[in-house]
């Protein structure tokens, strides 16, 4: 499910063509189907007394006429398609060339030149680029195959690592106001919780952003954070 756009220097590594209009016209058929059925649905549902709502389903039945259906229809179909361009939102596109690596998400676009880059690897789903001492230049969730990455890479003279983060056994999991952990990084580092508490994914990856400029690299487990410092770190 990825594909190389080959240009002269450059490689793009995301989803291919193919997954591109899946992911945009399944929803949108499936929000259709679903929303032109949603009157015979609703009339099937009143007659089971256990099923809660009942005053909207009710609502719904009491209009009539094949126009019903065409309008649950489109409202399904819009659904669908809201539901798609959330889903474009957390996908990133990575632009390789002799010169830089570009992340491109949603909206947002993060350059990073190449000899800032030092290793590359896999962190589970997620994507890091570290830099000098072991600061992490980027995070993103990787949705196309982790195999796809390498065999982008590699040509361009990145270096890889198939066995994940170098740095994995200087992982300590965070607690608030716990030593060797500055006042400013616990600070940060206790919003974050909270921001991954609500599953507030922006407000957790500034703060991420916020506590990497500290010197500290976070990684999750769920809603635990694990931190260590950079060997130029002021954590």
């Amino acid at each position: 499910m990825t594909s190389f756009h080959t240009q002269p220097q450059q490689v793009t590594v995301g989803l291919d063509n193919a997954s591109r209009i899946i992911l945009l016209a399944g929803p949108v058929l499936l929000g259709g189907v679903l929303g032109y059925f949603i009157p015979s649905l609703a009339r099937l549902a009143l007659k089971l007394p256990w099923i809660p709502y009942q005053g909207p389903i009710e609502a719904i039945t009491s209009f009539h006429g094949p126009w019903v259906s065409l309008v649950t229809a489109l409202l399904g179909a819009a659904a669908g398609l809201w539901f798609t361009g959330q889903a474009f939102k957390e996908i990133v596109f990575v632009t390789l060339s002799e010169q830089e690596i570009q992340l491109k998400k949603d909206d947002r676009v993060q350059t990073i030149s190449k000899e800032a880059v030092r290793i590359v690897f896999m962190d589970g789903k997620q994507m890091v680029i570290l830099g000098d001492g072991g600061r992490e230049l980027a995070r993103e969730t990787y949705e196309a195959p982790a195999e796809s990455l390498p065999a982008a890479l590699r040509p361009f003279g990145y270096t890889w690592s198939g066995e994940g983060d170098p740095y994995k056994e200087r992982y300590a999991r965070w607690v608030p106001d716990m030593p060797g952990v500055s006042p400013p990084v616990n600070a940060l580092l206790k919003a974050r919780e909270q921001a991954l508490q609500k599953k507030e994914k922006e407000e957790a990856a500034d703060l991420r952003r916020e506590i990497a400029k500290l010197g500290v690299v976070v990684r999750d487990e769920g809603t635990r954070q694990y931190w260590r410092g950079t060997d130029e770190g002021r954590g």
